[in-house]
């Protein structure tokens, strides 16, 4: 089972990568993780391809109240048969209703809303932050 974050955006100087990073290699000593920027929707489509479970970060999606609760939606996905599992992140203007509807999962971070950096930051920090709950390790508290 691999992990996935890929997002709409565009390859600038990204002030919140250096931590991205940070984050990604602590989810990826866990579960192998991979961090990408797409141009568009087309090609983040493309790279996805078939047999990945697909969670979809929308406004519309699934929230949860608590870390906890999230750690535990992130459990059900450690559980799914070894499938790999792509998290995405859309662009300016969200998802496509086609790509939306191959959603396996939509989650939600908040009922705010986030440039699409800031949503990356928080979804690579809150997988680590789950993966550290499920292990029982301190960085929780």
């Amino acid at each position: 089972m691999k992990w996935f974050l890929y997002s709409v955006g565009h390859e600038k100087a990204d002030p919140l990568e250096p931590l991205v990073r940070e984050y990604a290699a602590r989810v990826a000593r866990k579960v192998p993780f991979t961090v990408k920027v797409f141009p568009d929707e087309a090609r983040l489509e493309k790279a996805i391809g078939e047999g990945r479970v697909r969670v979809v970060l929308t406004e519309h999606g699934a929230q949860d109240a608590s870390s906890e609760a999230f750690a535990r939606r992130v459990q059900t996905l450690l559980s799914r048969e070894n499938r790999d599992v792509v998290f995405v992140i859309g662009g300016a203007h969200g998802h496509s209703p086609e790509f939306l509807a191959k959603a396996h999962e939509r989650w939600s971070l908040s009922n705010l809303t986030f440039p699409h950096r800031v949503a990356r930051l928080l979804l690579t920090e809150q997988l680590y932050r789950a993966l550290s709950i499920l292990a029982n390790e301190p960085y929780h508290h």
